[in-house]
């Protein structure tokens, strides 16, 4: 039996200010943010001159990411990434396995892991981006200081282009949201002053839709504004909030409106400002998009859907051509193109099947250098147990296994002896068993069957000596049969 039962597998309140209030906390600077310091620094004051009032912004140098993608990175260790198909499984599957590579190759000394993400779309690329558009923010104020509005103008449109590009990556940060909020205030304040004032109204929108309890104070506004701010903030807080119901196409991408995280598509985001929000949605392998979604208040539910693109130079799709192709001794010229726009050395495919024995997780190792397939391995484990069973195949795929760029013909496995495969064999059955929901349940079965062979063992046993008084064919019968009489009486045997 127990042989059988192994094989068993904001929303946010506003504030009307009828009168100049004194300045808010919500107005205090914004603090340094982290990860690009220094940064460009805002202040909060866009009145025009006397410029000697107000405190000078201080320069922030720009970010210089470079190309820390480069192959063969500079201590001379080849760079690794690995790209998971997601044919096969589900989101939470694919998330899992990812995981379990990325645990174990990231703590390898003798490679640079990189993540595949980070590949098509270089973390330093945003923060050069986000540190552009600081730049052009400080100028714009500089320009609206001296009054030079066009220039002003084209700065401000500027940064806030650089800003939506990023705008994730800028909520990520600490008071992030408040630098594209203050392109926006400068935005409105140029058009004011340079008599658009429907324009001027269109700016503050942005501005509420990605700040509620933003409202008029000296500090963030010209004296001369406070009538058309309060204006606005009147018609914001009348309208109230909406829906968005965003869709992605393919589906299953990670939503953000106006930089925070919502959820995946597709999604209805509740309690969202009345106005123009940012919807962004991003998805692995895809290039990220972002698009404004105009929300009418008043409970209304507006649609955004978007269509994600693969990246400009994609590597992706030549591997998806591949897939049934991959264990090959020599790479599939497809690989080898993946790995070079990759700007890797070495390239994991990862591929992920379901059946009866549990999640199938195989890996194919391949160097770009000489073109060739190092290792292949595959493991077997419970279907919620994807990290696990995916840890095991990439502790097992980079050992014993040259990685400077030279191929060795591997030596042909030594064959396993009986009882090690008879030990394997046990092993994997019992990570089936202990995996199977039923697991407990079938344990207390088996603890039954025990006793219960017990007890009758016993009961047996102590009736080895029939009790007197019977023939030998009645005590055969008393004993269900399993004794035999000899030709002395009174002694049995079982």
């Amino acid at each position: 039996m127990s042989g059988r039962l192994l094989r068993i597998g904001v929303l946010a309140l506003a504030a009307l200010a009828v009168a100049a209030p004194d300045v808010a906390a919500d107005d205090e600077p914004p603090r340094p943010r982290r990860r690009r310091t220094p940064k460009a620094e805002v202040t909060d004051e866009v009145a025009p001159p006397p410029a000697d009032e107000i405190p000078p912004p201080v320069a922030s140098p720009r970010p210089s990411p470079g190309d820390p993608f480069q192959p063969t990175a500079a201590d001379g260790q080849p760079v690794l990434t690995v790209h998971v198909y997601e044919e096969g499984a589900r989101e939470k599957e694919l998330t899992q396995v990812l995981g379990g590579f990325d645990a174990v190759l990231s703590k390898d000394e003798r490679i640079r892991y990189r993540d595949l993400a980070d590949q098509l779309d270089p973390p330093g690329e945003a923060q050069a981006g986000l540190g552009d558009a600081d730049e052009k923010l400080k100028d714009a104020q500089a320009a609206f200081e001296q009054m030079d509005l066009e220039n002003a103008r084209g700065k401000a449109e500027g940064a806030i282009k650089l800003y939506e590009r990023y705008l994730p990556q800028l909520a990520a940060e600490e008071d992030g949201l408040t630098h594209i909020r203050n392109a926006w205030i400068r935005l409105a304040a140029v058009r004011f002053f340079d008599g658009n004032n429907d324009g001027a109204k269109d700016a503050l929108r942005h501005v509420f839709a990605l700040d509620p309890l933003a409202e008029f104070s000296p500090k963030m506004f010209p004296p001369q504004m406070k009538k058309v701010v309060i204006e606005s903030r009147l018609l914001f807080d009348a309208l109230g909030t909406g829906k968005i119901n965003v869709l992605s196409d393919p589906p299953r991408a990670t939503v953000f409106v106006n930089g925070i995280v919502k959820g995946t598509a597709p999604v209805v985001v509740e309690e969202v400002p009345a106005g123009p929000s940012y919807v962004s949605v991003r998805r692995r392998g895809f290039a990220p998009q972002t698009v404004v979604a105009e929300v009418n208040g008043g409970g209304d539910e507006a649609r955004s859907e978007i269509t994600l693109t693969r990246f400009d130079n994609d590597p992706i799709g030549p591997l998806g051509q591949v897939r049934t192709q991959l264990g090959s001794e020599e790479a599939p010229p497809e690989v080898v193109e993946a790995a070079r726009k990759l700007r890797v050395d070495l390239l994991v495919a990862v591929q992920i099947a379901k059946d009866s024995a549990g999640l199938h997780v195989t890996a194919f190792l391949y160097d770009a250098r000489p073109k060739r397939l190092l290792r292949r391995v595959e493991k077997v484990g419970p279907v919620g147990s994807a990290a696990e069973t995916a840890q095991q195949a990439a502790k097992e795929l980079l050992t014993d296994v040259r990685l400077d760029g030279v191929y060795a013909q591997p030596t042909p496995p030594e064959k396993t002896g009986f009882f090690t495969m008879i030990v394997e064999k046990v092993g994997e059955g019992w990570t089936l068993w202990r995996g199977w929901k039923y697991f407990w349940p079938s344990v207390g079965a088996l603890v039954g069957v025990v006793v219960v062979s017990i007890v009758i063992g016993v009961g047996v046993g102590g009736r080895a000596s029939p009790p007197p008084g019977f023939t030998p064919g009645e005590q055969v019968i008393l004993l269900g049969g399993g004794g035999q009489a000899l030709a002395t009486p009174g002694t049995w045997r079982f």
